[in-house]
């Protein structure tokens, strides 16, 4: 069973050779045949041609997000990363100085229409 949810991501990269060091890792793994669920959600995500990090398809069904969250935090200064559901649910994650945090929603009242 599956939930799609669209990702949009924002991301600056501090250590841009450790992060392509990850992702050939991964890269590797998948094709050997032994990577773990994670990893083959995170092979979904690469470097383009400007050294950006992107993805083919951004919307997915994400169920691993908060593993290879953890796993790229090193390599990146700043990133924002939120889902949207299918049901129009809300998470997310922003890492600050290479290091990982879930993001809060609070609704609250706004201005008069």
């Amino acid at each position: 069973m599956g939930y799609y949810s669209y990702m949009s991501l924002y991301c600056e990269i501090a250590d841009l050779k450790g992060l392509k060091g990850l992702l050939a890792e991964i890269k590797l793994q998948v094709a050997s045949g032994i990577a773990t669920d994670w990893q083959q959600e995170l092979n979904l995500l690469y470097l383009d041609d400007d050294n950006e990090l992107t993805c083919e398809d951004f919307y997915q069904k994400w169920y691993y997000e908060e593993q290879w969250i953890r796993a790229i935090a090193p390599f990146i200064e700043t990133a924002e990363l939120e889902f949207i559901g299918e049901d129009s649910e809300r998470w997310g994650y922003i890492i600050e100085k290479r290091k990982a945090y879930c993001l809060e929603y609070e609704k609250k009242k706004g201005l008069p229409l």
